[in-house]
């Protein structure tokens, strides 16, 4: 997803993504448009596997 500025209406529209993780990343070219850290992946380690398992729960 691109921008969080649609999450809420295509969540209410599919109501699947309500059960998704959302994962996002910053391509931001002003300070004033980097989205503050809402969400946090908490792994048991930097591994590539444990990332992904904390990430599909």
């Amino acid at each position: 997803m691109s921008t969080f500025n649609h999450l809420h209406r295509i969540q209410k529209e599919h109501p699947y993504f309500l059960q998704c993780n959302i994962a996002s990343s910053s391509d931001a070219h002003y300070l004033t448009d980097i989205h503050e850290p809402c969400y946090q992946i908490y792994a048991k380690s930097r591994s590539a596997g444990d990332i992904l398992d904390a990430c599909t729960g």
